[in-house]
């Protein structure tokens, strides 16, 4: 298992990633259609919330080398991206009232992009922390790993 420095620098990672993500998806210079400005409304949004993100692991008393860690781990990481889950939707629910127009057609095409690299973010949490039986043992492989030691 990492140890809580290394899975710090890997939340830092993931978040630098979204960033860097929904700035490039954001770049449309002077949108001329409502959808174009949509889109890169939504994207604005979402990339301010993961600098939110990012902002508060900064604060955080582990965040920098030496310091004692007092990290929740996997769990908390996966957390903080769902946290980002959460408020990308419920932004999307507020945004599906407010209008009819191509402007939130475009909004919701961008928190959907967004959604879509949030969960690339979480298979990238989970592949880096939990390789194959290391934290889910396959019983049998577990059975028979015992018998083996066992002398049987």
């Amino acid at each position: 298992m990492l140890d809580d420095v290394a899975q710090h620098t890997r939340l830092v990672e993931v978040l630098t990633y979204l960033h860097d993500r929904f700035s490039t998806l954001a770049t449309v210079e002077r949108p001329q259609s409502e959808l174009l400005r949509g889109f890169r409304a939504g994207m604005t949004f979402a990339r301010i919330c993961v600098l939110d993100e990012i902002t508060t692991e900064s604060l955080r008393p582990d965040a920098f080398v030496g310091a004692a860690v007092l990290s929740g781990g996997l769990r908390r990481d996966f957390d903080v991206v769902q946290g980002l889950v959460d408020r990308l939707e419920r932004e999307g629910r507020w945004a599906a009232d407010a209008d009819d127009s191509e402007f939130r057609v475009g909004y919701h095409a961008a928190l959907g992009i967004a959604r879509h690299h949030l969960d690339v973010a979480r298979r990238t949490l989970d592949i880096g922390e939990a390789p194959a039986g290391v934290h889910r043992p396959v019983r049998s492989q577990s059975r028979r790993a015992a018998a083996v030691a066992a002398g049987r």
